[in-house]
């Protein structure tokens, strides 16, 4: 359906702006779980939309993607976290 990616990604983006101030004082635990939130939200709305259309998507397929994303952005944010520190004490 047209347009059913813009409608999960605008409102995630929207929440994400509202609260980006809130979110830069959590520990890298409370964000990752806040990360998983947001994508779960954005698969929540296209499960919604494609329910109302009427499409059947598998179940990993719908689901498997907040997990992933969740842990690669936990992955992420430690080895930049890290060069970081590496960086910090090279100076």
């Amino acid at each position: 359906m047209l347009g059913q990616n813009a409608l999960a990604l605008l409102t995630v983006v929207y929440l994400a702006d509202k609260f980006h101030l809130r979110f830069r004082v959590f520990p890298v635990s409370q964000l990752a779980i806040t990360v998983f939130v947001l994508l779960f939200l954005y698969e929540f709305i296209l499960f919604w939309i494609d329910g109302i259309v009427g499409r059947n998507v598998p179940f990993a397929e719908r689901w498997v993607p907040p997990f992933t994303g969740t842990l690669v952005w936990v992955a992420l944010v430690y080895v930049f976290n890290r060069g970081q520190r590496q960086a910090q004490a090279r100076l």
